[in-house]
């Protein structure tokens, strides 16, 4: 039990000094408004909106009247902070393994020292997994990326 507190312990403090700050933006520098970041989904549209409304009350409108009473709102809220737990905790599997080089269960000093690398590694795999604008994974134009290797 020990050993999994120090692992956690290393694990957020190594997400955290390997988290690089913001750069200021430059002088006379515009952010551009009503185009979705490089990497992310474009914004909400009334489709898009439409979609997830109905996606939502078919699972979570149990009575069927098209609103969700204050039971059903707290069991969607529910699932929503389960599935960002398991989510976080997916994602701090994944460096731990990546970081488990011998494969023991351990990390070890000479393990660890590979964090940054490994963080770095992992962020761009996000990247290039991202969907870009336009593409539209429900009717086929993409497939979904391979799965990640397990080295």
């Amino acid at each position: 039990m020990l050993r999994l507190t120090a692992l956690a312990a290393t694990l957020v403090l190594g997400l955290a000094v390997a988290q690089e700050a913001p750069k200021p933006p430059a002088e006379g520098h515009k952010p551009q408004q009503n185009k979705a970041a490089k990497g992310r989904r474009p914004m909400m549209t009334p489709k898009r909106f439409a979609d997830a409304k109905a996606e939502i009350l078919k699972r979570y409108d149990a009575d069927g009247d098209g609103i969700l009473a204050a039971a059903e709102q707290e069991k969607l809220d529910a699932d929503l902070k389960a599935a960002s737990e398991l989510t976080r905790l997916h994602r701090q599997y994944q460096i731990f393994v990546k970081l488990d080089a011998n494969g023991d269960g351990t990390i070890t000093p000479e393990e660890q020292q590979r964090l940054r690398e490994v963080m770095q590694e992992m962020q761009s795999q996000e990247r290039e997994r991202a969907p870009r604008p336009g593409m539209n994974r429900r009717r086929g134009d993409n497939p979904p990326p391979p799965p990640a290797d397990k080295d």
